[in-house]
């Protein structure tokens, strides 16, 4: 083919690309709606800056050095590893949504099963188990 045409072919292939990504975005901003309208995230308590996903409490440090969400609090026995564990695990299967939804793959590919979800870790070199629980309570080899 020669340089010309294929200029030209590239230029209708740009065109066509454009005008495909704006009838895409409509339906991403729908899906994401829909999304947002399953799995709602809203504050719990705004004072202390607690959030929940469908009203299940989302894990947060006590204090700006805690390195993570502590799995149960004082101030309120009803919490525990297993509502954390159910909360995190919604939020896996919004990040696989959107991701989806987006096309775009997070970076550490998540395996959701509900409260027992995965993040896999394909790209540090460390040795041994390479998939962690989203609780930390749940850290076991897969």
């Amino acid at each position: 083919m020669p340089p010309g045409q294929l200029v030209t072919k590239l230029g209708c292939d740009r065109q066509g690309h454009t005008a495909l990504i704006r009838s895409i975005t409509p339906v991403r901003t729908d899906l994401l709606q829909t999304v947002a309208t399953i799995f709602p995230i809203e504050p719990i308590e705004p004072r202390d800056l607690l959030f929940g996903i469908l009203n299940v409490p989302l894990p947060i440090p006590t204090s700006n050095n805690d390195p993570a969400p502590p799995l149960t609090l004082a101030s309120d026995s009803s919490y525990n590893d297993e509502i954390a564990a159910s909360a995190l695990g919604f939020v896996a299967q919004v990040v696989n949504l959107v991701s989806a939804y987006l096309g775009d793959a997070p970076g550490y590919p998540i395996i959701c099963q509900g409260s027992r979800s995965l993040i896999k870790d394909p790209i540090s070199a460390m040795m041994g188990p390479r998939m962690y629980a989203d609780a930390c309570c749940y850290l076991e080899a897969c």
